[in-house]
C-alpha cells in the first residue's frame, strides 16, 4: 500500500519564461548537498571555474549538468592553447537564479 506522501503530488516549477517568487525556494530545498557545495564553490569565483577544476575538487558530471539544466548556472566552450596544441574546456559561472536559490535556502555565504 502507498503512503500518503508518496501520492501526493510534487511541487512543479512553473513552465520557461514564467518565474515564480516561489521557485527558488522550492529549487533550493530539492538541491543535494553537492550541488550546494558547488553553486557555494562557483559564487566565490567572479570568473567561474572550469570542468577541470570542478572534477578534481570531486564533483561528478551528472551535478555540473543538472545545475546548469535548472538554470542555476552557465557552461561556456573555451579553447585555449597548451605546449601550441588547441586544448578544448568548459567554464562554468553562477547564475543570478543560482544566487537566489543559495540565498533561499538560508545559506550563511557571501552574495
Amino acid at each position: 500500500m502507498r503512503s500518503q506522501a508518496a501520492t501526493q503530488s510534487a511541487p512543479h516549477a512553473p513552465p520557461l519564461g514564467q518565474p515564480s517568487a516561489g521557485l527558488f525556494l522550492w529549487a533550493a530545498n530539492l538541491m543535494t548537498d553537492d550541488e550546494r557545495r558547488l553553486l557555494e564553490l562557483l559564487v566565490q569565483s567572479a570568473d567561474g571555474c572550469t570542468d577541470a577544476l570542478l572534477t578534481a575538487q570531486g564533483f561528478k558530471l551528472d551535478v555540473l549538468i543538472g545545475i546548469v539544466s535548472a538554470e542555476f548556472a552557465t557552461a561556456q566552450p573555451e579553447c585555449t592553447f597548451a605546449a601550441g596544441k588547441p586544448v578544448e574546456r568548459t567554464r562554468v559561472r553562477i547564475t543570478e537564479a543560482g544566487r537566489r536559490a543559495l540565498a533561499d535556502r538560508g545559506d550563511k555565504i557571501f552574495l
